[in-house]
């Protein structure tokens, strides 16, 4: 800011920046505590990854129309569907699958719901974050393949 005069963020906003960047620090940090599987760690990263890049957008230009559309709620939402989905399921590879798997329904949903009203909602926007979320459950559902089959081999 002090380089190019552009931006013009207050104290709270540096302080929700580093808020979101200790979430995501904090999320890597448990991905790697809960599994030594390569699948479940690129998941939750691709998963924590994503959510941050949402936020962000979120917050700085909105998703729908600007940053300050109640309508980018949704988005939130979405969001909370996660964290509770990973809660519920105490961070577990299984429940994780089923987890994401909704956040891409959901996202599909958002997505028709604004095609459908006509709201202002970049195609490439979704197809990024359903891909997203449906790759990150896939390899948690590959990650508990694996914890099953070794398992079943000793």
């Amino acid at each position: 800011m002090r380089l190019t005069g552009q931006g013009a963020w207050t104290a709270f906003d540096f302080v929700v920046f580093g808020v979101m960047v200790g979430v995501v620090c904090a999320g890597f940090e448990l991905a790697m505590r809960m599994s030594n599987r390569w699948t479940y760690r690129l998941a939750a990263f691709m998963t924590v990854i994503g959510g941050f890049l949402m936020v962000w957008a979120n917050l700085a230009v909105g998703i729908i129309g600007n940053e300050e559309d109640p309508r980018n709620l949704m988005f939130y939402g979405l969001l909370l569907i996660g964290v509770v989905g990973a809660l519920i399921t105490k961070f577990e590879a299984r429940g994780l699958t089923w987890t994401l798997r909704l956040m891409a329904l959901t996202q599909l949903v958002i997505f028709l719901v604004a095609a459908a009203l006509e709201w202002t909602l970049l195609p490439i926007f979704t197809i990024f974050y359903f891909s997203l979320w449906l790759i990150a459950g896939e390899l948690f559902n590959r990650s508990t393949r694996a914890s099953s089959d070794s398992a079943t081999s000793v």
